[in-house]
């Protein structure tokens, strides 16, 4: 991974619930910003948009800096 690599989720889908991470570069190393879980039946794209939301809400400096 090079240091041009913008934010990413990672996502893990179970047999009860499903749990995301938000990782993304802070001062120059990766790391993970946000994490959740939820119900399996939640479709994954809710709890994605939902950990970016939070993120950005939190800390809306850090948010831009992921973008790219």
């Amino acid at each position: 991974m090079t240091q041009d690599t913008p934010a990413f989720f990672t996502l893990d889908r179970g047999t009860v619930s499903t749990t995301a991470a938000l990782i993304a570069p802070v001062d120059g190393r990766y790391r993970m910003v946000a994490s959740a879980g939820a119900p399996v039946d939640i479709e994954p794209d809710s709890v994605l948009e939902d950990l970016a939301w939070r993120v950005a809400r939190t800390d809306a400096s850090q948010a831009g800096s992921m973008e790219d």
